[in-house]
């Protein structure tokens, strides 16, 4: 299991999860709240979802299990360094 990334300590969580890839802006109010929820759910079937990473003190990245599974299948691959 992946330890470090460049130099960033790594650590898994299962509270990150992924995100929409694209949403309204809540505080969007050129329409209804009904017509926005339709529109984000449009987005989420159309464009899915995207994985978020976030850095602890500058030196230790949170990630899923799921990326952090990925990350290190990319590694036995050798596609990163």
């Amino acid at each position: 299991m992946l330890s470090t990334l460049f130099g960033l300590g790594v650590m898994r969580s299962n509270i990150v999860q992924p995100v929409p890839a694209l949403q309204l802006d809540p505080s969007f109010s050129a329409c209804t709240d009904s017509f926005k929820a339709e529109m984000n759910q449009w987005l989420l079937e159309t464009f899915g979802t995207k994985e978020v990473m976030y850095v602890l003190n500058g030196n230790t990245v949170v990630m899923s299990p799921g990326i952090l599974a990925e990350i290190d299948r990319t590694l036995v691959k050798g596609l990163l360094p």
